[in-house]
């Protein structure tokens, strides 16, 4: 049994958000605008600088996160077209700035400081993807909008888009859960092991996912559309 680790689908908010799109409230979601970005925040520990060991910056450290859980509200559909761009400015030049994370060592950073795509799927929907460990922004960011033909809605704070008696709505959810998500992934593994449920997050997921992080990077070395198959 294969299970990836994305937790952040198993939280309160996105398990409020997918029951919303099972009822149909939604419709159908036709594009995803993921953020997962840092003003500042290139870590100093670890080699999340180091492409060669780490594999890349914010979009393979962060964004991976924001994107597993869209992706999964969306349905899960198959990327077949990858745009993006990377871009370094910030991390491999020494800062006196300060920040939470001061002192890392720019002499080795070989990762981007800012990573954009847009991804377009088999069922013709499209997510947006930024993810940034410096960026020039008014704050950090960890959100997604999702935006369906009949509602839409989005992560952080939890929130449902609507068209309501002639009227459009704003509706946010009085308590969505206190589950945990680290342990609701944990409990799902298990009864997925046990034969009684699907795993939330198959193997399958991981790959799709792991397709989109590697069409970013290699679209932006070449400059082109990456096409995945």
């Amino acid at each position: 049994m294969l299970v990836i680790g994305f937790q952040f689908r198993y939280s309160s908010q996105a398990q409020m958000i997918k029951r919303a799109i099972d009822e149909g409230i939604l419709g159908n979601i036709l594009y995803a605008r993921c953020q997962a970005l840092r003003r500042r925040g290139i870590p100093n520990w670890g080699v999340f600088g180091q492409k060669k060991l780490q594999g890349g910056g914010p979009m393979i450290d962060i964004g991976v996160h924001i994107i597993e859980v869209a992706h999964y509200l969306m349905g899960s559909p198959q990327p077949v077209a990858v745009t993006g761009a990377c871009y370094t400015y910030l991390g491999d030049k020494p800062s006196q700035v300060k920040s939470q994370w001061p002192n890392w060592d720019y002499k080795t950073y070989t990762v981007e400081d800012l990573a954009v795509g847009l991804i377009r799927f088999d069922n013709g929907a499209t997510l947006s993807i930024e993810s940034s460990f410096a960026a020039h922004i008014e704050k950090g960011i960890f959100n997604f909008t999702l935006m369906g033909d009949k509602g839409g809605a989005c992560f952080d704070p939890p929130m449902i888009f609507k068209d309501e008696a002639g009227t459009m709505f704003n509706l946010s959810p009085d308590f969505v859960g206190d589950e945990v998500a680290f342990d609701e992934k944990i409990l799902d593994f298990i009864a997925a092991v046990r034969g009684e449920k699907k795993p939330t997050a198959p193997g399958e997921h991981g790959l799709i996912v792991q397709k989109i992080l590697e069409g970013v990077y290699k679209s932006s070395e070449t400059g082109k559309e990456v096409r995945i198959k």
